[in-house]
């Protein structure tokens, strides 16, 4: 699964939600050059990619301007920790093979779903800790995981929590 696929994915589920006639607006943690903010852009998302590397982000920034995707995407500096972001902020929050690499995961974790909106997507790819598929007797280097999470936190809940969710491994 590649970037595009997971902002392809988290864009179909948040199709299927309550929808504004805004296009959505989709955050892209640990972003590098940028991949899954330009898939999202490129449907039509206004996108939001951070990354903690000015260098990665001005690459970003570069192949939004070369895709024509200038004013759908935008690039900034920010810790996936501390996201810079006031709470219900995005309809999706999307990382491929970014956030898995966070020091404290639980607070990243947190963060993602303190920015997403009650009933946005969150949408994380990361390889297994084993390099296993689910049920594979045999290890498979280089394999990753998708999650798509329906964010289930109600209007006024505490936005560093999550209540009941439903997940989703393919």
């Amino acid at each position: 699964m590649s970037a595009a696929d997971v902002a392809t994915l988290a864009l179909a589920e948040l199709d299927r939600a309550p929808a504004a006639d805004l296009a959505p607006h989709v955050l892209d943690v640990a972003t590098g050059t940028g991949p899954a903010a330009l898939a999202a852009a490129h449907a039509g998302a206004r996108a939001v990619g951070l990354d903690t590397e000015p260098a990665l982000l001005r690459t970003a920034a570069a192949r939004a301007r070369r895709a024509g995707l200038a004013a759908m995407a935008r690039f900034v500096v920010g810790d996936a920790a501390e996201l810079p972001f006031p709470a219900d902020s995005f309809d999706a929050v999307l990382s491929t093979f970014g956030v898995m690499f966070a020091p404290d995961a639980h607070r990243t974790a947190a963060e993602l779903v303190r920015v997403c909106r009650p009933g946005g997507i969150v949408a994380v790819a990361s390889w297994t800790p084993t390099g296993r598929w689910a049920g594979s007797p045999r290890p498979s280097p280089g394999t990753w995981t998708g999650c798509r999470a329906h964010h289930p936190r109600p209007a006024g809940a505490n936005p560093g929590t999550s209540g009941r969710g439903s997940h989703r491994f393919p």
